[in-house]
Formats: C-alpha cells, structure tokens, sequence
C-alpha cells in the first residue's frame, strides 16, 4: 500500500505570459523563507528563471450583499426589536443548538435562518440605525435614581 501525502499548490504557472502567479497569502507564506510554500516557490524559479513573479488577487462579486457587523449579538439586538421578539429569540437558539448538534459551525447557519426570518430587503445600515435608536431610547426610559 503506497503512502499518498496531500500538497498544497501555492503557486500556478502561466506558460504563456511566463508568469508564477500566486495569491498574497501564498506569498506572504514562501517570504518566511522555509516551508511548503517556499519550497515550491523556489522549484518553480528555479526551473523557470525568465519567469517573473505575479500577485493573483480575487475578484470581488459586487452584487453580492456582505453583512458586516452582523455577529449572533447585532442579530439578538435586531430580533429584541421587532415584533414577536420572545419567539424569534428561541428559534435563534434552537437554530444554534441544532447546528451545533449536527456539528456544522453555527454562525452561517444562524446567518441564513436570520436573513430568511427578516426578509429579502433587510438593510445592514437601516438595521444599525433602528437597533442605536432602540438602545437610546432605553437609556433614556431608564430612571435615575
């Protein structure tokens, strides 16, 4: 029985425009000097020394939407404003629980739930701004004693 070993390939090689493309990290890995990154780095320019070196970085989808900010506590904080909070909260821990259950990582699995529970035209900066005057208006409910 013969012993296969995973390697990473760091490093792709366009023939034709005789570049070694790679991405930052890729880079930034083989720069440490040792390793599987450098290791290959230096078999590829070595056996192609006219080749110059080429940074490869992804290509962003500028119709995907990104959440930043929406961690499980800006989820909580949104669910305790709308309506039927009580009942939303519960299913964003049963949701938790089962997913960790079934030992997936829950964040993404709580993130759907959460955009599918508020709908298609949910809004990252209209749902900061309605959890802040949230927040506000309790601090200033709040009686000093």
């Amino acid at each position: 029985m013969t012993k296969t070993t995973k390697t990473a390939n760091y490093f792709t090689i366009n023939f034709i425009e005789k570049i070694i493309c790679g991405s930052p990290a890729s880079f930034k890995k083989a720069s440490t000097g040792e390793g599987a990154a450098y290791e290959e780095l230096l078999a590829k320019i070595t056996a192609h020394p006219d080749y110059r070196l080429h940074e490869v970085r992804a290509k962003k989808n500028p119709s995907k939407n990104t959440y930043e900010g929406l961690t499980y506590e800006f989820m909580k904080a949104y669910i305790t404003i709308q309506p039927d909070a009580e009942a939303r909260l519960k299913k964003m821990e049963l949701v938790t629980k089962t997913a960790k259950q079934m030992k997936k990582s829950a964040y993404p699995v709580v993130k759907k739930w959460f955009l599918k529970e508020v709908g298609e035209d949910f809004d990252m900066d209209e749902a900061q701004k309605a959890v802040n005057e949230a927040m506000d208006k309790r601090i200033m409910d709040v009686e000093v004693a």
